[in-house]
Parts: C-alpha cells; sequence; structure tokens
C-alpha cells in the first residue's frame, strides 16, 4: 500500500461574526398555514391532501404551533388543528416573518494557497510547519509550493462558506487574529486523495494528485510541488450565464437616459443607494447633492465610492474632491448616513446598486457612465439588471472593492457582504427572460475571442479611446473573424484618438484595418464615451472596458466591470439606436 501525504500550503485566521440565528420558513410550511387558516383539519387529512409524508407534515405543525401560529384541539374524530388569529393574518402575507436570535460567534477559516478556496476550520487537518518536518522524517512526503493568487470573491466565499441554512450574516468585528501561514495535510493513498472536503475544486483535487506523483529523494523523506500556474484564461470558468428578466426598456442608451435613470433611482430609493464612479469632481456633486440628501431624509444610506487612482506620485483630482466632500459631511453630522470611502479602489468600473422603494427589490446598473463626475453631453451604454442573483454578485464584487489596501475587511465591507446575501434571497421578477453574467477584469479578452469565432453577420464595438494598444486586443480579433468570413460586417467607433505606442499611432492602426476589411471610425457629431461590444443580433457585452485603447488587466480583476447578455434582438437594437443618434 503506497501512502504519500501531501502538505498544501494555507492561511488560517479566526474572526468574530455577529449573525441571525433561526430557519427561515419554507414553502411547505405556509401552504399549511394558508389551508389551516382556510379549515380546520387532522394531520393525516393534510399529508393526504398535500401527498406528503404524515411525519414531515407533523414536523411542519410542530414548528407553526412553537410560532404561535397554529394550536390544537381534541374531537371525536381525533386532534384536530387550527390556524390561531394571528396565524390567519400572517398566512396571508408573501413570505411568513421570520424571528431570528441575533448572536455572535467565533469562527475560523482556512483558505489554500494553492486555488483561493476558503475552507471551515474544522474541513482540514492545519498544522505548523515544524510539526510536519519532524513527520517528515518518519513519513512520505510532499510539499506544494504556493502560487501567487489573490483569492477571486473572497467576500462572498466567507459567508457562504462559514454559515449554515439558518444562519445570515449580518457583520464582521474587525478584530481578530491575524492570518498565519499553515499546511493542511492531505492523504494520496493507492491513487486517490483522501481528507479532501468534497466540495474542494477540481483542480485542487488535481494538484494533489500530481503533487503525490513526484519522484522523493533516496536520502530524505520529502520532496517539493511547484504547481503550473494558473489557465491563460483567468475567470473563463465563472462565464455562467444566469437567466435574467429582461426588456428593451433594461438598455440605458444616450445621455438623457442616464440621467432619467439617476433620478428615478435617487427619488425611489429607501434603504440604501451604492455608487462607484472613477472619477468624481465638484461640479458633479453639486448636481446629484440634492437627490443623495433627499435620499437619507426619507431614510436611505448612501455609500459613494471612487476608483481613480494617483498619478505620478500625486494625489489624484478625485482625492482631493472626496476629502472635501468628507468635511463637509462631518460639518453636517451625516457620517452615519452619508459614507464616502476615503481611498481609492483603483477600479474603472461605473456601479449602481440601490432598492426600488421596497426593502424586498433591489436593482444594479453596469456600463460606461461616470455618475459623479459626468457632465452627461456624450453617448453612454448602461444595463440595468433586476435578477436577484445577479444583483447580489455586482454587490460581491463591490465588497470586493471596499477591502482595505491590506484585504482587511471594512465597515463597508460587512455591510455589502450582508447586503449580498439579503438579495439573494429576494423572488426574481416576471417578464421576458434573457441570460447574462458579469464580466470582470480579463474576461473581457474570453469575451472577444468569443465574438471572433462565433460572430456570423457582424461585430460591433464603440470605444471612448482610440490607441495602438487596442490593436492586439480587438482589430486583430476583428480582423481575423473578417477575413474568415467575407460576409462578416466589422465596424469600431471611437470617440478620443490617443497617443502613440511603440512608434505605432491611432492613425496606422485604422489605416491597417482598413486594408483588412475592418472599419475604424471616429465619432465627431457626439462625445462617444460608451463602451460596447456587439456580435450578430443577440450578444452584446455593455462595459467599463475601453476596447479600442486598453488591455484588459489580468493583475486587478476589478479593474473593468461589465455584463455580458444574450437576448433575442439586444445587439440589433443597440445598433440601431447608436446609428440614429450619429446620423441625428
Amino acid at each position: 500500500m503506497t501512502v504519500i501525504r501531501i502538505a498544501v500550503p494555507v492561511l488560517k485566521g479566526k474572526r468574530r461574526f455577529h449573525l441571525d440565528k433561526g430557519r427561515t420558513w419554507s414553502v411547505i410550511e405556509h401552504l399549511i398555514l394558508t389551508s389551516l387558516a382556510n379549515s380546520d383539519t387532522t394531520a393525516q387529512a393534510l399529508a393526504d391532501k398535500s401527498k406528503l409524508p404524515r411525519r414531515l407534515v407533523i414536523e411542519a405543525i410542530i414548528r407553526l404551533m412553537e410560532a404561535g401560529w397554529i394550536e390544537l384541539s381534541q374531537r371525536t374524530e381525533g386532534i384536530v388543528f387550527r390556524a390561531t388569529e394571528l396565524g390567519k393574518g400572517v398566512a396571508t402575507r408573501e413570505e411568513l416573518p421570520t424571528n431570528p436570535k441575533r448572536v455572535a460567534r467565533w469562527r475560523s477559516f482556512v483558505t489554500d494557497k494553492v486555488t483561493g478556496t476558503v475552507f471551515r476550520g474544522r474541513e482540514l487537518a492545519v498544522f505548523e510547519k515544524h510539526v510536519l518536518e519532524k513527520r517528515a522524517q518518519q513519513e512520505r512526503m510532499v510539499w506544494i509550493e504556493p502560487r501567487e493568487i489573490k483569492p477571486e470573491n473572497h467576500v462572498k466565499a466567507i459567508v457562504a462558506t462559514l454559515f449554515d441554512d439558518d444562519e445570515r450574516f449580518v457583520s464582521m468585528e474587525q478584530s481578530g487574529d491575524r492570518l498565519v501561514d499553515r499546511f493542511a495535510v492531505i492523504t494520496y493513498r493507492n491513487d486517490k486523495v483522501e481528507g479532501l472536503p468534497t466540495r474542494a475544486p477540481k483542480e485542487l483535487e488535481k494538484i494533489i494528485a500530481a503533487a503525490a506523483k513526484t519522484t522523493i529523494p533516496r536520502d530524505t523523506s520529502l520532496a517539493t510541488y511547484r504547481p503550473p500556474p494558473p489557465a491563460a484564461e483567468i475567470g473563463s470558468s465563472d462565464l455562467v450565464a444566469r437567466p435574467m428578466t429582461f426588456r428593451n426598456d433594461d438598455l440605458i442608451l444616450g445621455s438623457t437616459q442616464h440621467q432619467e435613470i439617476f433620478d428615478v433611482i435617487a427619488r425611489n430609493c429607501r434603504h440604501e443607494l451604492i455608487v462607484h464612479s472613477t472619477f468624481v469632481t465638484d461640479e458633479r456633486l453639486d448636481a446629484v447633492m440634492p437627490a443623495l440628501t433627499a435620499a437619507i431624509n426619507r431614510g436611505a444610506t448612501v455609500n459613494l465610492l471612487w476608483g481613480q487612482g494617483n498619478e505620478k506620485g500625486e494625489v489624484s483630482k478625485s482625492k482631493k474632491v472626496i476629502d472635501k466632500l468628507r468635511q463637509k459631511i462631518s460639518a453636517l453630522a451625516l457620517e452615519d448616513a452619508f459614507r464616502v470611502r476615503a481611498f481609492s479602489t483603483r477600479s474603472h468600473a461605473k456601479l449602481i446598486v440601490a432598492d426600488t422603494g421596497r426593502p424586498d427589490r433591489h436593482i444594479a446598473v453596469v456600463g460606461s457612465c461616470n455618475w459623479l463626475s459626468s457632465n452627461l453631453q456624450s453617448f453612454e451604454a448602461s444595463v440595468r439588471i433586476r435578477e436577484p442573483f445577479l444583483v447580489a454578485d455586482v454587490v460581491d464584487q463591490l465588497a470586493e472593492l471596499s477591502l482595505g489596501e491590506d484585504g482587511h475587511w471594512t465597515e463597508l465591507t460587512s455591510y455589502l457582504a450582508s447586503l449580498g446575501s439579503d438579495i439573494r434571497s429576494e423572488r426574481p421578477s416576471g417578464g421576458p427572460r434573457a441570460s447574462a453574467h458579469l464580466v470582470l477584469g480579463a474576461d473581457h479578452g474570453v469575451m472577444v475571442r468569443r465574438a471572433r469565432d462565433s460572430a456570423r453577420k457582424r461585430i460591433f464595438v464603440t470605444s471612448h479611446r482610440l490607441s495602438a494598444v487596442g490593436k492586439p486586443a480587438i482589430v486583430l480579433p476583428a480582423v481575423a473573424a473578417a477575413v474568415a468570413n467575407d460576409e462578416l460586417e466589422a465596424k469600431l467607433y471611437f470617440g478620443i484618438p490617443s497617443g502613440e505606442a511603440g512608434g505605432t499611432t491611432a492613425a496606422d492602426v485604422t489605416r491597417d484595418a482598413g486594408l483588412a476589411g475592418v472599419s475604424i471610425r471616429p465619432v465627431r457629431e457626439s462625445r462617444l464615451h460608451a463602451k460596447l461590444l456587439a456580435w450578430d443580433d443577440d450578444s452584446i457585452v455593455v462595459s467599463s472596458q475601453n476596447w479600442l485603447s486598453a488591455d484588459p488587466s489580468e493583475e486587478n480583476r476589478r479593474k473593468e466591470i461589465g455584463i455580458f447578455l444574450n437576448a433575442p434582438g439586444v445587439a440589433r437594437h443597440v445598433i440601431d439606436v447608436f446609428e440614429a443618434l450619429r446620423r441625428s
């Protein structure tokens, strides 16, 4: 029997969490209460009527009795259950009210330094290095070297991993043990991995198996294994489409519609309004301040985040504006309701998340508009998202952007983590369906290659700027698609030409593309700021990514954030609107 121990590098931590504990009511329990509110009956009659096991019906009845919504009485036909007056009242609600208990719990967790996966502390056997070094004198052991990776969606992963179904995350205390380096020991016995949780990613299991096949020198009982780098198409495994309620009026196109959607969101929200804008200006803040103040007066909490980084070691213009705004908020004693992040997120994303006037209905807006700096005179493009899971996906990205520079959770991180968890429990809205998913960082390159390989009739791109940097990012893929298909039409539009790169100018890029049948045109009639990638009639990416002047970042996963949509005629609709406005 061959037994090899594999030492997987991990980070171990422990934090104190505040949570609401109490299982939510199931649809079955709600139906049973509704039935008893209409007529008294026995448990057996309920089981017969519902086709459910009698034991399941009795368990549901017991929970409903504990809540004071059902009572029993002895009759000639046996024990009969009926709804109390309180039970009759709650039975008519859309959802049964919960009464969770607020508790605080210490939770330990482990993050492996190979794939970035978060585990509960008890899921892995974790040891200090010196302990394993002693064990290695008696056992065959292979040490896996850590990868230089940043855990993806770390905030969401912690909340999803550390809490049970009857627990709702509220917040995490900032104090706690620092993360320490440890090693998890996994056994490889007779070509099988043992001791790895079933939910561990297949990639980690494959790396452990590969490490077990490392040749161990005869003069020692241990060896090291360096895992291969992550797949080249970073994030491609995350590009899984979700169903989404979508209508064409969820596309926000042009300056007027962006002004209107911001006004509607600010006017309707009653609980939260979160805005992420790359840049911030005094002029735009003065313009939106009345709407933000009115939202606060209605009880909403406003959170503003911004992404402009320092340039050449100098403090950015947005930073100076933010510092003045924070001083103004402090003077008005609005810090609790009007929160402004002091430091840049270093993201170019443009995002809004807000409630719609109800705590159980939220929307998000993803696109090209710098909500806190734009004068709304340019052609912009954004998408309104109403599907709870996709809105929560946007909140997850905001939670990651809210982390401190050293990765620690801020107060805003806890707030967003809790909000994302709540939004996922909201009911989806009805209406026409599409499929969609977020597009982050280097995923934009994946989408370009998807368009190159699948487009049959057209490729359409709009970008704020054009530079030589955009040539390998999108021009060459468009050229490849046009060369492979003579019937394909490729039109690329830009607003501002940028300087040269490596001796190549924007004019050179335009000329070379034209020779290959790809049209690159400036839009001089009106300012162009929209970032669109569309192909054929039904597929489009609406983003913050300047397709023709920036290469998607692999280092900063959230430098750019967009959304992919696949719906009948959505690309054709956007192209028609753009062409109509361009000619007007």
